[in-house]
């Protein structure tokens, strides 16, 4: 199926969105409009298994569980032995690294949530990990791509009024801080975008090659022939 014209016509009033949609929006309006307005959850089997999997990691380590995947299996008893193996890895590789040894050390809270206002748009979100000056978000994703989620991080930071935001991907035992100056200016034309309905996509290469609404998107396909 091939996504309608959606220029202009915003479908449902938006008025609560979660943080991670600001990305989208930056990335591609397109992709927002399908994951944030009509609500599609993406195409293909792997990046199913891959948010199931990241989520067991998120509540695993929320709840301070060994990494064992027996445990981790009650948390998604569907989930496939191999991926449950995954999972208690990169639990266990927060765990011991010491890489993530200061954030082990200074942790004040998990999973705390946040509500922020920006234009009369509510953003709600759920910070991984929070300390003394500084936010955590915890990644399971297979690439290194903190670009991706530089405004996300900016909405947890303004939100809990913290100084600090920081990427950590468990896969490849890296922390990757953001830098927050100038993302103010990137999130209000963002917002101004959503409140005005503009939602054409923007092509290219680099968007649309992992973009889980590739199939969705004849412009999309149409980029990667040219």
């Amino acid at each position: 199926p091939h996504a309608r014209e959606v220029v202009g016509d915003p479908g449902p009033a938006l008025d609560a969105l979660p943080v991670t949609a600001l990305d989208d929006y930056r990335l591609c309006p397109r992709r927002f409009y399908l994951a944030h307005v009509e609500g599609h959850p993406g195409a293909g089997d792997a990046m199913a298994r891959a948010r199931r999997l990241g989520r067991v990691v998120h509540e695993a380590l929320a709840r301070h569980l060994p990494a064992d995947p027996g445990r981790l299996a009650r948390l998604d008893p569907g989930l496939p032995a191999e991926a449950l193996e995954e999972a208690a890895g990169l639990v266990q590789r927060f765990y011991e690294e010491v890489v993530f040894a200061r954030f082990r050390e200074e942790a004040e809270a998990w999973e705390v949530r946040l509500h922020l206002d920006l234009e009369g748009l509510r953003l709600d979100g759920r910070a991984d990990l929070v300390g003394p000056a500084w936010v955590l978000d915890l990644k399971t994703d297979a690439e290194v791509r903190p670009e991706e989620h530089r405004l996300q991080l900016w909405a947890y930071a303004r939100g809990l009024g913290k100084a600090e935001a920081l990427l950590a991907y468990l896969r490849h035992g890296r922390v990757v801080p953001v830098a927050l100056d100038g993302l103010e200016k990137e999130v209000e034309s963002v917002v101004n975008g959503i409140r005005s309905a503009q939602f054409a996509p923007t092509p290219s290469r680099s968007i649309c090659v992992p973009c889980p609404y590739l199939p969705l998107c004849e412009e999309g396909r149409r980029a990667l022939e040219d």
